[in-house]
């Protein structure tokens, strides 16, 4: 089993519904378990307009469909508990503080909550957690999992996206940001002929550079880190 985790805050450069939406129509139901604040089981057809997964046009560049009220309350879950951030969100006052506070430190209320529902999901599960699925940092989530020897697999979309590139995306078992260990993947392959040649094909698959569109200019490959 897989557990997809997403964070406790509600932000809208954060807003990642569709990908449980996506991971609904890829997974079997006893393949996957959610770790999600509760605003992502609410009924779709109750969220308001300005949500970003409502949009037809982000659903067709995403490629999912949103599922009905009646299939998010079937998917197996974990409702974060909201009491164990009130202080949190006292304290810091808005929600995006809040969410940059949970990639960049540890919360011990919220790292034994994670422990203690990840223990009950590996003793419910015949083959206990295979990894964790998250699309942000999260310190608590780390130290939980690394307690359990769980693995976090770190996924984000990379920049070169459908319609004009074929889409990509980035796996890290690390994190996020500055966290990731793209640096030291690197490193441990700069110089190796053949790596060298996978890039080359690539490049010449995926980013569709020729010499009429790049007219001599240097082309780079962004990677999502900050």
């Amino acid at each position: 089993m897989f557990v997809s985790f997403f964070l406790p805050t509600n932000v809208d450069h954060s807003q990642l519904e569709f990908v449980m939406f996506q991971q609904m129509n890829r997974f079997q139901k006893d393949d996957i378990h959610f770790i999600a604040p509760e605003f992502y089981f609410l009924n779709p057809l109750e969220r308001p307009e300005s949500c970003h997964f409502q949009s037809k046009d982000y659903q067709k560049n995403r490629k999912f469909t949103v599922p009905s009220y009646r299939d998010i309350q079937a998917v197996s879950k974990t409702v974060m508990d909201s009491d164990l951030f009130s202080q949190l969100r006292k304290n810091l006052l808005t929600e995006a503080r809040v969410h940059a506070f949970l990639q960049e430190t540890e919360h011990p209320e919220f790292t034994e909550w994670l422990f203690n529902e990840l223990t009950e999901i590996q003793q419910r599960s015949s083959n206990g957690i295979e990894a964790i699925l998250t699309w942000r940092d999260c310190k608590s989530l780390k130290k939980a999992a690394q307690q359990l020897n769980i693995p976090i697999i770190h996924n984000e979309y990379g920049h070169h996206r459908e319609p004009d590139h074929e889409d990509t995306i980035y796996f890290d078992f690390e994190g996020t940001k500055e966290s990731t260990e793209a640096l030291r993947r690197y490193e441990s392959i700069k110089g190796n002929p053949e790596i060298e040649n996978i890039l080359v094909e690539f490049s010449n698959r995926f980013l569709r550079v020729t010499s009429n569109s790049s007219q001599g200019k240097k082309v780079g490959l962004l990677l999502g880190v900050e």
